[in-house]
């Protein structure tokens, strides 16, 4: 039995909960659009609490913004909160639309994260095998510098000092695995 009082006072502690957004919902309505002392009724709560329940707090705050930022355009004039519900939809699309934006603006910058660290890692690559040439005797490093201009003449690539310490580092690569 004091588990069942536990669930019983958890569900009660809940209710009030949402009781209380409702409230600061209604509240919140009032003081953005009517700009006047909040007239809670039964009503108005109830729709607070059921637009909360269906949608969250986040997103019913959203749908009275929303309401409240479109409702001039057309002269709507909002008596009770229950009016947002007729923007509700219409701002689940924008908030839809927002949220799809930001996510592909966050996998974009995951994106260039994740292609900037792949080229740290090539170029600290490139270092670590061009220390490698540098301890070469100097035979075999002129050695691998004419093979490396042989290849890139070869591909008929431009012939420059860059080309050439990649296309080492290429044969170097080529050499260890």
């Amino acid at each position: 039995k004091p588990f069942k009082k536990q669930l019983k006072s958890a569900h009660q502690k809940s209710k009030s909960i949402k009781g209380e957004q409702a409230r600061e919902l209604v509240i919140y309505f009032w003081e953005n659009w009517c700009k006047e002392e909040p007239k809670i009724t039964a009503r108005q709560l109830e729709n607070a609490k059921r637009l909360i329940k269906e949608l969250g707090w986040e997103k019913a705050k959203y749908v009275v913004d929303y309401a409240i930022r479109e409702a001039p355009k057309t002269n709507y004039q909002m008596e009770y909160i229950g009016a947002v519900l007729d923007y509700k939809d219409r701002a689940l699309k924008e908030l839809e639309a927002i949220e799809k934006e930001q996510e592909e603006k966050l996998k974009k910058e995951i994106e260039e994260k994740q292609k900037l660290k792949k080229l740290e890692e090539e170029e600290k690559h490139i270092e670590e095998v061009w220390t490698r040439y540098e301890k070469l005797p100097l035979e075999e490093k002129e050695r691998l510098k004419k093979q490396a201009i042989e290849r890139l003449k070869n591909q008929k690539c431009l012939i420059t000092d860059f080309g050439i310490k990649l296309e080492i580092v290429n044969i170097l690569d080529n050499l260890t695995n």
